[in-house]
């Protein structure tokens, strides 16, 4: 017996028996689902439409993307500020024309104090594996840490680093 005949096309399968010229067929019927919400939380083009002008998207896993797309929904949400204490709430507005948007690390590229930590995050790996490659260079910072007037003159410049501000913090993105 072949896996295609034991398994359903769909999980759900409608049938009905209906007899034709006094012959007795049970006929399939392909299941359809209507999903009617406001899904973009009133921010979609769609939106501003009456629901009979409306367009019907046929919805399916592969073509998921460019059905979000031209709706043009919008995330606007405020999240706490957990980078710094005491700071104002983030805004956080994402442009949703994909379930890509979704994902974490797409998130933190498109908010800016997320993004700014990336890409520290990619300088200090990027300074890690110099140090593992360079023995010279590694030797000369065991030295400093060894040393407490090099610690004592690090220490003191340190507090200047946080008016450094990263390529992207000084355009604004």
């Amino acid at each position: 017996m072949k896996i295609n005949q034991t398994i359903p096309k769909s999980r759900i399968t409608i049938t009905y028996d209906m007899e034709v010229d006094g012959v007795k067929k049970k006929k399939e019927l392909p299941f359809r689902q209507l999903l009617v919400g406001d899904l973009s939380l009133g921010n979609s083009q769609e939106r501003q439409k009456d629901l009979s002008n409306r367009k019907v998207y046929e919805l399916a896993s592969p073509n998921l993307s460019e059905v979000m797309k031209p709706m043009g929904i919008k995330l606007n949400i405020s999240v706490p500020n957990h980078i710094k204490e005491g700071a104002e709430d983030i805004q956080v507005n994402l442009d949703v024309d994909s379930m890509k948007v979704f994902d974490p690390n797409t998130i933190a590229q498109r908010i800016p104090e997320l993004a700014s930590l990336l890409q520290a995050k990619a300088l200090i790996q990027e300074f890690s594996s110099t140090i593992d490659n360079n023995r010279k260079l590694r030797n000369l910072l065991n030295n400093c840490i060894n040393s407490s007037q090099a610690l004592e003159k690090i220490q003191e410049e340190l507090p200047l680093l946080e008016s450094y501000k990263l390529n992207d913090q000084e355009k604004g993105v």
